[in-house]
């Protein structure tokens, strides 16, 4: 395996260095990066409570995207969870624009 490392830019910033390995077959491994800031994680447990599925709509719905967001506070109130809070992300999500 080769590892080579190189100088990018960093939006303006100071540049970095990347890893960038070459394997001796077909892979290649483009980037290693040290550190991944604002990170948010949409993955979801399908067995999760209604709550936790909830908490995690609003970060789809933070993320831009309402119909996924939508259709896992459905879920939630379908499996009992209910409050005005929840109504109104609901409705919010019913009444963003999908964008592409």
């Amino acid at each position: 395996m080769e590892n080579q490392t190189r100088r990018t830019s960093n939006g303006g910033r100071r540049p970095v260095n990347v890893n960038v390995n070459n394997t001796g077959d077909s892979s290649r491994i483009d980037q290693q990066i040290a550190y991944v800031h604002n990170y948010t994680d949409y993955k979801m447990d399908p067995s999760a409570a209604p709550a936790e599925r909830f908490a995690k709509a609003l970060n789809l719905l933070a993320g831009k995207m309402p119909r996924e967001a939508e259709q896992i506070i459905g879920e939630a109130v379908q499996d009992g969870l209910r409050s005005n809070k929840i109504a109104y992300y609901w409705a919010l999500c019913a009444q963003q624009p999908v964008l592409r």
